[in-house]
This record gives structure tokens, sequence and C-alpha cells, in this order.
């Protein structure tokens, strides 16, 4: 076992949560939206957003940014009698729907239901209840969802959803400048989620919440360039430094300081963390086959193979769009 790893029986798997618990239709969130289209573990899981990039109404192919809600008729539309794409326009308009369904009062976004963040059932006598038996607003999905509803809909930034989502992420910041993300490995991860989620809502990075965020990051950078957390995050409730850097920490901590940054030149540690990137994609050492995925603090992680390509590979692209380089 490699040092910080607290694993329990969930390492290993590549996506090991279970399913959710079966609804019929939408009433239980209080929106009668017929949710069952988009939902990450089975047709009626309930889940909003996994511990990755975006939703599932953002992957549906043909559906540029910019549309608001339904983006209407398909562009690539053949002409010429050919057999035309289906129109995925309702499909996107109900997931769309259905995400800002899942709100909850407090303002941000939960994994699997609403409005279940009940203080009295902590008080039930099960170990780690706050991870069975509640399913509070995270930063993680609240920072991915206003994200894409910012990003990949017209919803505008004044929208009381994107308001009110800004709002519980800027109150539940910790002292440091971090958050704290529930479903990812823990802090750089939560960070990275709020930070590209407030960017999209219109934050500017000079605001105090963004520059706490970009001086906690450039403060846990290792001296290699790159950045590693331990899954000892979680139970400590603070982040813990892993002792080594991996690329899926890199990737989202220098995804982070690019969406701070201006369109000049890059800082120093974002130059310094892209080196690490390409000096390291090949690497087969240990950090990369460590856990990126939590399910309880403690006993159950996740380790998801493609994300060691898929982060940098994001944070590259980022990085050339806004340097040009």
């Amino acid at each position: 076992m490699q040092p910080g790893y607290g694993m329990g029986p969930g390492y290993g798997a590549s996506n090991s949560f279970g399913q959710g618990v079966p609804f019929g239709n939408g009433t239980q969130f209080g929106q009668n939206f017929g949710y069952g289209q988009h939902l990450g573990y089975g047709q009626h899981s309930g889940y909003v957003l996994g511990s990755g990039y975006g939703t599932a109404s953002g992957s549906i192919p043909g559906m540029p940014a910019g549309q608001n809600f339904a983006p209407g008729a398909n562009p690539a539309s053949v002409s010429g009698g050919e057999a035309k794409m289906p129109d995925y326009s309702g499909a996107w308009k109900l997931g769309v729907r259905w995400v800002l369904s899942m709100q909850n009062g407090d303002g941000g976004w939960p994994a699997f239901e609403k409005n279940t963040n009940n203080k009295l059932l902590m008080l039930l006598p099960v170990q780690k209840a706050e991870y069975l038996l509640t399913d509070p607003s995270s930063a993680d999905l609240t920072g991915r969802t206003l994200e894409f509803l910012c990003n990949y809909t017209s919803l505008p930034k004044s929208d009381p959803a994107v308001k009110n989502g800004v709002r519980w992420l800027v109150q539940n910041q910790k002292k440091d400048g971090s958050w704290y993300g529930r479903w990812g490995i823990c802090y750089i991860y939560g960070t990275w989620a709020a930070v590209t989620g407030l960017r999209a809502a219109g934050i500017f990075p000079s605001e105090k919440v963004l520059a706490r965020a970009a001086g906690w990051l450039k403060g846990i950078q290792n001296a290699d360039g790159g950045w590693g957390e331990s899954c000892l995050s979680d139970s400590a409730g603070k982040y813990v430094p892993l002792g080594a850097s991996t690329l899926v920490d890199t990737a989202w901590a220098v995804d982070s300081l690019i969406a701070l940054a201006g369109r000049g030149r890059p800082t120093e540690e974002i130059n310094a963390g892209v080196v690490y990137l390409l000096e390291n994609l090949g690497s087969v050492d240990w950090p990369e086959d460590y856990p990126k995925g939590q399910g309880m603090a403690g006993d159950f992680y996740n380790h998801y193979h493609s994300y060691r390509y898929i982060f940098p590979l994001l944070a590259l692209a980022h990085y050339r769009a806004k340097f040009g380089e």
C-alpha cells in the first residue's frame, strides 16, 4: 500500500458507485419533470453530475453552446434526400430543465436527491451517517452545474438559479481559500470545480473569493511543478499532501489557474504545471493509480482509469486556447 491511501474495499473499481434508489417520476423532487433521460447510473438513479467533467446533457452530439435549452434544427442535416440525424432538442431541453429542478433550497446541487440534508438524521446511531443518510449540496456538483448552465445553455447569468449557486459557493469556501469536493479527492478537486463554475458565472478573478482560491493553489504546488493530494484529506477535514505529484491533481490545479489568468502570458505556476504534465504523460508510477474518486471517507475510493488522459488534455487545450502556445 502506498502512503496516504487510507483505502477501503472500493479502491480499484473504475466506477463503483451503487445504483440510486429507484423513483417512478420526478415528483419526489418537487417538480413534475420526467427525469429518466440523462442520468449517470441507470435510467432511474436520480444522479445529477458525476465526479467527472460535465453533464450528460452536455454530451449529446450536435448540441452547440449558447442555445437556450432547445438548440432547434439539427445543423448536421444532409440534403438530397439522404437520412437526417435525429433531432435531440427535446431531450436537451428536458435534461436542462431536470438539472435546474434538482437545485437544493440552499442554492447548491446534490448528487442523488433534492433537499435531503436533514440534520436530525445525524442523530441516528449509524456510522458515517453523513455519507449514507444525507445528500447535501457540494462544491463539486454545484461548480460543475454552474459551468454547464453558463457555458452550454443561454440561461442568463442573472437567473436566480445561477445567482443562488454562486452564493452557495461563496458561502461555503474554506478559510484557506479552498473548497471541499464530496465526490473526488478532495480539496484540489473541489476548488477546481468551484473556480471554473464561478468563472463561467461571471465572477472576476480579482474578486476576493477567487483571489483566495488562486493563492491557496499556488501555495500547495510541489517543487516539481505538480500537485498531489492524499485520500486522507476527506477524513482529516483539511488538505493533506500526498507527497508526490499526480497528473490528475496537476491538471485540476492548472486548469483552475488558467481560468483565473488573464490573456497575457501564463504565470510561472501555470507553466511549471504544464511542463510537469508534458513530461509525465507516459508515467506508469504508482501516483497515476492513486484514487481520485471518493464514495465514503476512509472506506470507499475509486480509481478512474481515464482521468489521467481526460483532465491533462482538458487543461492543455485550455492553455493553448487562452495563451496560443
